[in-house]
């Protein structure tokens, strides 16, 4: 009996040194599973307020500064229309004229009635001086001297009023021609030759071909951020990416019933390609210096309780660790922290949704070209 029980002691040890050596196997195949699990290389960006900046885009059109609607300053029938839209002219170049017959003659008409007023004049003049010689010898009384003097100056405002209805004929005459103010391109024509034109009518439309402006609409939550010479960055799509420079010179001061401003700027320096009409992009500079923590829409991701949480890597020990947040919308692509980061800390920008806390990673470092 008593060796029975001996062999069976020695038994119990046996599978119980067995049940330690397995318990001790599963224990190493653990730690060489969590020791092979390969370290993550995370897209990252250090916080840094001071250079976080941002630009709005506005829509707007590119239209020439110089722009005119060329009309006669006189009525009469269109007797030739010597240009067509797209047209290049020179200033002064003769555009259009109106019949001159009728303004011809009264020119004549006006020219007549000037000379009959200084045939008057002279007329008077005479009367009046040798009125005057014998008055001045008491040969006739200071009644017959007084209606010579007002004989002539009668006739003296005959004859300014006589140049002047000369002057206007002929300057009427004038107006019967029509010149380009300035060189540029015909944009527009409303009438054809023969037809009555009524004094004033818009006829053709000028546009200048060297210097342009982009006009949009600024919204009232940015009419702050431009002043008059502010300089702006214009995109126009259609001529490439280029951008070019523009300096604001009209700024509105009431807003339209969207409550939008009206603003223009000067081209400087515009492309050659530029043409009147072309869309354009407007770039405005919003940065908030030292102000706002701006991070990318990639980086924040939502929790099981619905808060935002961004991930940030610890240097001391490679790890990364969820961290509440709260923000608020700038655009599609960009948040605005306004609690839970601090300058300096490095987020993870991109797959923060397969991060977990703890978790160790290493920061990602681009290829070197």
């Amino acid at each position: 009996m008593l060796s029975l029980i001996s062999h069976s002691r020695i038994f119990a040890y046996i599978a119980l040194f067995f049940s330690l050596l397995l318990v001790s196997g599963c224990d190493d195949v653990v730690e060489a599973e969590a020791v092979s699990e390969p370290i993550k290389a995370i897209k990252y960006l250090q916080i840094n307020p001071e250079i976080s900046a941002l630009e709005r885009k506005l829509s707007g059109y590119i239209k020439a500064v110089q722009r005119s609607d060329l009309s006669f300053q006189v009525s009469g029938q269109l007797l030739s229309l010597n240009v067509e839209v797209g047209d290049h002219v020179e200033v002064e170049q003769s555009l259009a004229i109106l019949d001159p017959a009728p303004y011809q003659f009264r020119v004549q008409q006006a020219q007549a009635e000037l000379a009959s007023a200084n045939a008057q004049h002279k007329k008077s003049k005479e009367n009046y001086l040798r009125q005057k010689s014998v008055f001045d010898k008491n040969i006739i009384n200071q009644n017959a001297m007084d209606s010579a003097l007002a004989e002539y100056e009668q006739a003296q405002s005959s004859v300014q009023l006589s140049a002047s209805k000369l002057a206007l004929a002929q300057r009427d005459l004038a107006n019967t021609v029509l010149k380009a103010p300035f060189s540029g391109m015909i944009t527009r024509r409303d009438y054809q030759s023969f037809e009555e034109i009524p004094a004033r009518q818009p006829v053709l439309e000028i546009q200048g071909e060297r210097d342009f402006e982009v006009s949009f609409l600024v919204p009232s939550n940015l009419i702050g951020k431009i002043r008059q010479g502010s300089k702006l960055n214009v995109r126009i799509p259609v001529l490439g990416d280029t951008r070019q420079q523009a300096l604001v010179n009209k700024l509105g001061f009431k807003a339209d019933v969207r409550g939008a401003f009206p603003v223009s700027a000067v081209i400087q320096s515009p492309d050659q390609n530029i043409k009147s009409g072309m869309a354009a992009d407007v770039f405005i500079d919003v940065s908030h210096k030292n102000e706002i923590i701006l991070v990318p829409e990639s980086a924040v991701v939502i929790a099981a309780n619905n808060e935002e949480q961004v991930f940030v890597f610890d240097n001391k020990n490679n790890q990364v660790h969820a961290r509440t947040i709260v923000s608020q919308v700038v655009d599609m692509n960009t948040l605005q922290v306004t609690k839970g980061l601090s300058s300096g800390e490095i987020i993870c920008v991109a797959g923060a949704e397969f991060l977990r806390d703890g978790q160790v990673v290493s920061l990602y470092q681009a290829p070197q070209q």
